[in-house]
C-alpha cells in the first residue's frame, strides 16, 4: 500500500509540475508578445519624429537667404575658365 501512494504521490507531483511550466510558457510568451508590440510602436514614434525633424530642417533650408554669389559669401577670388 505504501508503494502504491509513493508512486501516486510521484505522478500527481509531475503532474503539477507539467500544469507549471505550461502555465509560464504562456505568461512569457503573452508578456514576449506584448514587448514586441510596444517596441514596434515605440519605432513608429521614433520614425515620425524622425520625420517631423527632417520636414523642420528641410523648411529652416528653404526660408534660409539664397545668396547669389557664393563666392563673394566665402571671400572666393573670381574662377577665370
Amino acid at each position: 500500500m505504501m508503494m502504491l501512494d509513493i508512486f501516486t504521490l510521484t505522478l500527481l507531483f509531475l503532474l503539477a509540475l507539467v500544469v507549471v511550466t505550461i502555465v509560464l510558457m504562456n505568461v512569457y510568451q503573452r508578456g514576449y508578445r506584448a514587448g514586441e508590440q510596444v517596441g514596434e510602436q515605440r519605432e513608429r514614434a521614433l520614425s515620425w519624429e524622425r520625420t517631423v525633424r527632417a520636414r523642420e530642417r528641410v523648411e529652416a533650408l528653404a526660408a534660409a537667404a539664397r545668396v547669389d554669389d557664393c563666392g563673394g559669401e566665402w571671400e572666393l577670388p573670381d574662377q577665370k575658365i
